[in-house]
C-alpha cells in the first residue's frame, strides 16, 4: 500500500470502536458507558487499537524533531497456554495469541504500511493456524512535534482461561524522527535500543479483560489471577528494528 503522511506515537483500542492512548507511546483509552474502561477490552472481542504519536524526539540539545517512520511489535510469540484459548466451531480448544489477526488500517499518511508475519503458538481464528502477524511497520510518513496521529489497526482478542481475570498485552513501539533519532517505548535496553532511548520499565499496553457473564469462573477457584504478555528480546530484535531494505527510495 502506497500512501504519504506524518507520525507522532501512542496506542490505541476498542471494541467495535476506538481509542486513544495520551502520554508517550501508548494504548488510547476508550469511551465507553459500559463497565469497561480506558485500556480495558473484553476478552473474545474485535478491537480497534490506535497508537497515538502524541509528538515527536528530541535531541541531545532538546530541540523537537518530525517522527517519519514507527514500528510496533506485539506479544503474539509468548505461550499464553492456560492462561488465553480459542475455540473451533465443536467447541474445541486451542491456545489463544494476546493479538491475533492484525490489520492495520488503510492510511494515506505513509507511503508504506508493512505487516511482518512469523511463527506463532497455534491458535483458531477462521480455522486453525500457526502464523500470524508478529509487528507492523509504518514508513515513510512525516508527523512535525506540534501535530499528532493514530496508527489504527484491528485484532480478535482471546478468551481467559482457568482463573484469569486479566491479561496485559504490552505493544513497544519504536518511533524514528528526523536526524536518525529515535525513542524506544520498550521497558527494558535490547542490542539494538539501548538505555538511553528507552521508556525504562514502560511500554504501551491494553488490558483484556475476563467476561465474567458468559465466561464464569470455574467453581475451584478461591481467587483472581493476571498475567502479562511482553515480547521477547529475541522478538524485539527480530521485528521492531527497522532495516534499510525497508525504507523506500527518494
Amino acid at each position: 500500500m502506497n500512501k504519504k503522511g506524518y507520525k507522532l506515537l501512542l496506542l490505541t483500542t476498542s471494541i467495535f470502536s476506538t481509542t486513544l492512548v495520551y502520554g508517550h507511546a501508548n494504548t488510547v483509552p476508550n469511551n465507553t458507558l459500559d463497565t469497561f474502561n480506558g485500556r480495558q477490552y473484553q476478552e473474545g472481542s474485535t478491537a480497534f487499537i490506535k497508537i497515538n504519536l502524541s509528538h515527536g524526539c528530541k535531541n541531545s540539545t532538546g530541540e523537537a524533531l518530525a517522527t517519519k517512520h514507527t514500528t510496533a511489535i506485539f506479544p503474539n510469540s509468548v505461550d499464553l497456554s492456560g492462561i488465553t484459548y480459542t475455540a473451533d466451531r465443536k467447541g474445541n480448544h486451542y491456545s489463544g495469541n494476546a493479538l491475533m489477526g492484525i490489520k492495520p488500517a488503510v492510511d494515506s499518511n505513509w507511503e508504506s504500511i508493512q505487516r511482518l508475519k512469523g511463527s506463532v503458538p497455534a491458535y483458531y481464528n477462521h480455522g486453525s493456524k500457526s502464523t500470524d502477524t508478529r509487528a507492523v511497520h509504518w514508513i515513510d510518513g512525516y508527523v512535525a512535534d506540534d501535530m499528532y496521529a493514530n496508527l489504527e489497526f484491528k485484532a480478535k482478542l482471546p478468551k481467559l482461561s482457568g482463573c484469569y481475570s486479566k491479561l496485559r498485552v504490552f505493544i513497544p513501539v519504536v518511533q524514528y524522527c528526523t536526524n536518525e533519532v529515535k525513542k524506544a517505548w520498550l521497558r527494558e535496553a535490547t542490542p539494538s535500543f539501548n538505555s538511553d532511548i528507552i521508556s525504562a520499565g514502560y511500554a504501551p499496553y491494553i488490558d483484556v479483560i475476563r467476561d465474567t457473564k458468559n465466561n464464569p469462573y470455574p467453581a475451584e477457584c478461591s481467587g483472581h489471577k493476571e498475567a502479562e504478555a511482553y515480547p521477547s528480546v529475541d522478538a524485539i530484535e527480530a521485528f521492531l528494528p527497522l532495516k534499510p531494505e525497508d525504507l523506500l527510495d527518494d
